[in-house]
């Protein structure tokens, strides 16, 4: 969108209560994707807001919140970030004619209502429709906030510029999730987030010599999803009120995308059966040694994936002056 690209690096000093009666707090404001992203002052994300919900209230230009029944409320001062948001708000309604969003408004209320009188018998059906109705859009803004609340938990992601063009290379070779990210603190060696995107533990590319390992790791989440939707997980978390209104408002509370993150990171990861890996390994061209012994260094339970390795050559999976900068992107 022509109108995010023009602010798409704009920051703001602002003032920010994260709920009624909390105390005020200066923050940093930026854009994300169709978002508002509100950090502290060391770049933790604090809150994200959905810039067509976002509403100007009282008679001072400059305040804000994420919609009318929201405690949250936001100060601006810079005149440039006011008239920015302004902007954006109108660029990302005039994408939607009135008859389209009659259109999905109206779609959703059928299917909230048809839903609805069958969720109390079968919650089931709310976990399904609700998957039905998840477009990506909805899905990525989702995911934004789990990502948010895992930086809450655990720190910030690893965003050194070397090694996120190192990951994006990565990614790009293999065909898995563009957006991947790497976070320092987490126990699990990768993990999915609603809309795809594949987290990665720091030690994933700090603990192993090559590339090869790192993509595995990659693959085996990859293959992870390949057996259910990643979104779905989220939605079977979610208390039944919680997934009505899913339904009926396209969005889930905080707290239920809080508990979500925190599940995230002390789940065990579904294991991958080994042919799965195998054919992975196989349609990338990547040798499996280097991942088969970084997930056991004496090889015994791994045979399957080394023996697929005889007699093979492979072309180098990435530069190696980005494999060195993906493996120091937590490093200061």
């Amino acid at each position: 969108m022509t109108a995010l690209k023009e602010f798409v690096r704009l920051e703001s000093p602002g003032i920010w209560r994260p709920h009624e009666g909390a105390q005020r707090r200066d923050v940093v404001v930026s854009f994300g994707k169709s978002t508002l992203v509100i950090s502290d002052s060391a770049g933790r994300i604090l809150s994200h807001w959905s810039l067509p919900a976002i509403e100007r209230f009282a008679k001072s230009p400059g305040r804000y919140r994420p919609g009318p029944d929201s405690g949250e409320e936001l100060e601006l001062d810079e005149p440039l970030m006011i008239e920015a948001i302004a902007k954006l708000q109108a660029a990302l309604t005039k994408t939607h004619t009135p008859n389209d969003q009659r259109r999905k408004r109206a779609l959703w209320g059928l299917a909230a209502a048809c839903v609805m009188a069958l969720g109390l018998l079968v919650p089931e059906v709310l976990v399904r429709q609700g998957l039905s109705l998840a477009h990506p859009a909805i899905r990525s803004e989702i995911s934004d906030k789990v990502l948010a609340e895992l930086a809450q938990i655990t720190g910030a992601p690893c965003t050194s510029f070397g090694g996120q063009n190192g990951l994006s290379a990565l990614s790009t070779r293999l065909g898995t999730s563009p957006g991947a990210s790497v976070f320092a603190n987490i126990t699990p060696d990768s993990l999915s987030l609603p809309d795809g995107r594949i987290v990665l533990s720091a030690r994933v590319v700090e603990d192993v010599e090559q590339a090869e390992a790192a993509a595995g790791y990659l693959l085996a989440e990859a293959a992870r999803q390949a057996q259910g939707d990643p979104f779905e997980p989220l939605l079977r978390q979610a208390s039944l009120t919680a997934r009505a209104q899913f339904l009926t408002k396209a969005e889930l509370p905080q707290k239920t995308l809080a508990a979500y993150a925190e599940s995230l990171l002390t789940q065990d990861a579904r294991p991958v059966a080994t042919d799965a890996m195998l054919a992975a390994f196989k349609e990338k061209k990547l040798l499996a040694s280097p991942y088969a012994y970084a997930i056991d260094p004496t090889g015994e339970t791994v045979l399957d994936l080394l023996e697929s390795d005889a007699g093979r050559v492979t072309e180098p999976l990435i530069q190696d002056g980005q494999w060195v900068a993906l493996q120091n992107i937590c490093g200061s």
